[in-house]
């Protein structure tokens, strides 16, 4: 058996308050509701929104959970997602260029990134005096 554990951490003081801790469930149970296990996830998230959305800014998740699925219904409820990224994950550069005239579809991204190989045009510095 394998449970889900929903709790908010007090990174100060270092402890953690459990709000509620949900059996993972089966294949066949998963099926018969018409969900996938990331659906469930944000499910039992957005049930407690109103627990725990006046106390919590940014929601930590494991890396598993770094999928469009989870992450923009969360954004959508005002969350930040926090996660690892997964190994497989594929980031592209986003296309700043000229635009095309015609019929064609405009190009929204400008290759992948190169973990090892960062293109630092695509790179913008921030100032941390300038967030103050």
């Amino acid at each position: 058996m394998e449970i889900s554990t929903l709790a908010i951490v007090d990174t100060i003081a270092g402890t953690a308050l459990s709000l509620e801790a949900v059996p993972t469930p089966s294949n066949e149970v998963l099926e018969l509701k018409k969900q996938n296990l990331v659906s469930h996830y944000v499910s039992i998230l957005k049930k407690q929104i109103p627990t725990y959305k006046p106390m919590v800014k940014y929601l930590l998740a494991a890396g598993y959970l770094m999928k469009h699925d989870f992450i923009v219904p969360l954004l959508e409820e005002g969350l930040h997602v926090i996660t690892k990224m997964r190994p497989d994950a594929i980031l592209r550069y986003p296309y700043s260029g000229p635009k095309k005239t015609g019929q064609e579809r405009p190009k929204a991204y400008d290759g992948k990134v190169d973990f090892n190989n960062v293109d630092k045009r695509h790179i913008k510095k921030f100032d941390e005096e300038e967030d103050a």
